[in-house]
């Protein structure tokens, strides 16, 4: 299990992410920059990436969790941008299925105001682990 601080979100919709290609296992060029929108999120935000064995096959899981300051409105067919703490960039989900999954939740209280942000939990599961942007 990995986890990293994520300082920066961005989503497209991932059928956009057409002319990607994967070299090798672990990147992908041709990340094209116009087709990202950034979300205003809290920093830091936290990516989790496990990996189980299931059927004799590897499967990875990738678990991104952030808070947005604004309400924003995401794709039927999302796809993800990270950056990590490092500087490391990410993709989560291609322009194929499984796409990410999103789980919004808001817990409201009279208390802190930080505590009405909305918190989003993206999920995606794929036999391929994330791949690392190569610029």
């Amino acid at each position: 299990m990995k986890n990293k601080k994520v300082v920066a979100v961005s989503v497209a919709d991932a059928r956009e992410l057409t002319n990607i290609v994967r070299v090798g296992n672990g990147t992908v060029t041709h990340v094209m920059d116009y087709i990202w929108i950034d979300i205003d999120i809290e920093v830091p935000g936290e990516l989790e990436i496990s990996s189980k064995i299931e059927d004799k096959v590897e499967i990875f899981t990738t678990k991104l969790t952030f808070r947005e300051k604004c309400c924003h409105a995401y794709p039927l067919t999302p796809a993800f941008k990270v950056r990590s703490a490092d500087g490391t960039e990410m993709v989560i989900g291609s322009s194929d299925r499984p796409y990410p999954v999103i789980t919004q939740s808001q817990k409201l209280s009279s208390g802190n105001s930080d505590s009405q942000l909305w918190e989003l939990t993206v999920t995606y599961s794929d036999r391929r682990r994330i791949p690392v942007i190569e610029h």
